[in-house]
């Protein structure tokens, strides 16, 4: 006789939820501290670069984990 599935899984199941709670708060600390759609200024060599960091792909990758 075995233990219930539910029982069995249960560690499988919370290290899963654990590990994708932990990956969505790294995507959201790395993007809440980014530059956005304003141009990188850099003026020691008067170097401006502008780029695509306002797009929002690496927020709804991470957002595909919530409920």
């Amino acid at each position: 006789m075995q233990d219930a599935y539910s029982l069995r899984c249960a560690p499988q199941v919370h290290g899963t939820a654990k590990d994708a709670l932990a990956f969505i708060r790294a995507v959201l600390e790395v993007e809440v501290n980014a530059a956005t759609d304003n141009p990188l200024v850099f003026a020691e060599d008067e170097t401006v670069v502008s780029g695509g960091n306002f797009h929002g792909q690496p927020i709804s990758q991470a957002r595909t984990f919530l409920p």
